[in-house]
């Protein structure tokens, strides 16, 4: 009887151990949607989307930067109001320069042969991918997907992902993305 019930026990524990894993894989993702009061995305059928222009550093909520994104050196806070220029894209070179009072402050040379970004159904991709631990240990990737809205302002979708083990024991997964709204700039 001690056996019948020491099984009972240990598979309670067991039904209680996966529903906390499915739970916490549940919990632990967030897919926010195309946010519907901004324009839509410029239509493209093209797998690289026209992004040359010149916009604002900082998005809209001021939460994530160009220079940020492109890891161009950090100019300092003075020069976040600064506007960066894109080109290139179409031709599988990106250049991004940063620009203050008519001179140039920073500049960053992506090729896509070089795997610096690649393109995709209307969308420029920036990303990495590792290996986390010890907390976590599994792979894990970052990446920046860019766009264009119809008004000429640039949208970035940026995201992370991870699986693995919780100190080696737990299983989980997360992955979550945000969106960001970088304003077209008219420099005179």
């Amino acid at each position: 009887m001690a056996y019948l019930i020491s099984c009972w026990a240990s598979s309670i524990l067991a039904k209680r151990f996966v529903l906390i894993i499915v739970s916490a894989v549940l919990c632990s993702c967030s897919w926010p949607r195309y946010p519907s009061a901004w324009p839509p995305l410029v239509e493209t059928r093209d797998r690289c989307p026209k992004l040359s222009g010149v916009y604002d550093n900082l998005d809209e909520e001021k939460r994530l930067s160009l220079t940020s994104i492109f890891n161009l050196p950090f100019p300092g806070t003075e020069l976040l109001s600064s506007p960066v220029m894109i080109s290139g894209v179409e031709d599988g070179v990106l250049e991004v320069t940063l620009w203050s009072d008519g001179r140039l402050v920073a500049k960053n040379r992506l090729v896509a042969d070089k795997k610096d970004f690649s393109c995709e159904d209307g969308w420029v991709e920036l990303g990495t991918t590792g290996f986390t631990g010890p907390q976590l240990a599994g792979p894990y990737g970052k990446y920046t997907r860019l766009s264009a809205q119809l008004d000429g302002s640039l949208v970035a979708k940026k995201g992370f992902w991870a699986v693995g083990l919780a100190y080696l024991v737990v299983p989980l997964g997360t992955s979550e993305y945000t969106w960001h709204r970088f304003k077209t700039r008219n420099i005179k």
